[in-house]
């Protein structure tokens, strides 16, 4: 009938509606929770490897093998977290060869090369390895243009307090003093060009907060260099901090998100279609009740054999739509019908 067919027709249509409507919003939603997530671990695990980077500047040159060995632990202020390694140099060495010094890593025996781990002669290899020449050579070569004429002054300043030191009055401490202030200036601006040169937290393999890898491999190793200068060299990659950090969490917490978006757009698909079909049971109420008047007032017309009958029989609909035209022109119909019977009636009168 009509109204099954209105019903049926209204319920499709909010069907659609909330699934042109649902489709991208779940999408973009989902999208916006997945890189707020991912920009986040991005973001403790930076300030994490800032500040374990600063501390192991101040310990990596006099090989404080006790103090490095509690940084690896404030891996526990990020859950995503597996462990912290810290590299550098070779025992009294100044050139960086990726050995390690502290390291909190459980599977870390497995990466060096040798059968125990020994901070400063235990070497490192993991999946970082075959790009880190590259990246030390990429870091010192910047660190040469933008700091190199810095050190050639530093270490020629340096002979001159040397000398100066030999000599005794007023007027050598005072240049000695001054001489010490500009090699302190000179230092401390090499040391912010440093920082800025390794500021840059990096990442194996590739890092996207649009994204988690797809090769089923949660696991990132975030990596931060420790760069300083030393004894008048040129090179100034000293260290380095690895940091491996799982994505099965954020994973996780995006299945959830989506569960729980889902179970709301089903909700408001149920809502929307009860509300569907209350609105055409009562716009199909509206429709039929006035087409069921005019068709028990056509049965009417049919059944009633003298039509003179018919006169002064109207039928009423209030609304003032295409229905109560048609009820208008039925009136009309039933009207002429009526006048017919009644002329056909006084024709046949006169006859007789």
């Amino acid at each position: 009938g009509l109204r099954f067919k209105i019903a049926a027709f209204t319920m499709a249509l909010a069907l659609l509606v909330v699934l042109i409507v649902s489709a991208p919003l779940y999408y973009m939603m989902t999208q916006n929770r997945r890189e707020t997530l991912l920009q986040g671990l991005w973001d403790r695990s930076a300030v994490l490897l800032d500040g374990l980077g600063s501390t192991a500047q101040t310990y990596l040159p006099p090989e404080n093998v006790e103090g490095l060995a509690r940084l690896p632990i404030q891996a526990a202020a990020i859950p995503e977290a597996y462990y912290v390694t810290i590299t550098g140099c070779a025992a009294g060495s100044s050139v960086f060869g990726d050995y390690v010094w502290a390291t909190n890593d459980p599977n870390i025996l497995l990466k060096i090369d040798t059968p125990e781990f020994q901070p400063g002669l235990s070497r490192l290899t993991d999946t970082l390895s075959p790009r880190l020449a590259a990246i030390v050579q990429e870091l010192d070569s910047e660190a040469r243009v933008q700091g190199k004429h810095l050190v050639q002054r530093i270490a020629e300043l340096s002979l001159e307090a040397e000398a100066l030191a030999l000599r005794s009055g007023t007027e050598s401490l005072r240049q000695l003093n001054d001489m010490r202030i500009t090699i302190r200036m000179l230092e401390r601006t090499l040391a912010q060009i440093l920082a800025r040169i390794s500021r840059e937290m990096r990442s194996e393999p590739a890092f996207s907060t649009g994204a988690i890898p797809g090769d089923g491999n949660h696991r990132i190793v975030f990596f931060k260099p420790v760069m300083y200068e030393r004894n008048g060299e040129d090179t100034f990659f000293r260290g380095l901090i690895r940091m491996e950090i799982s994505t099965w969490p954020v994973d996780r917490e995006i299945a959830g998100y989506q569960k729980r978006l889902l179970r709301i757009i089903l909700i408001v698909a149920l809502a929307a279609l009860a509300i569907g079909v209350a609105g055409a049971l009562a716009l199909s109420s509206l429709i039929i009740r006035p087409i069921r008047k005019l068709v028990r007032h056509v049965e009417i017309i049919r059944d009633t054999e003298d039509k003179a009958k018919l006169a002064g029989m109207e039928i009423r609909i209030n609304s003032r739509d295409e229905i109560a035209i048609l009820g208008d022109t039925i009136n009309g119909m039933t009207a002429s019908l009526a006048h017919a019977a009644a002329a056909a009636l006084d024709l046949s009168a006169g006859k007789e």
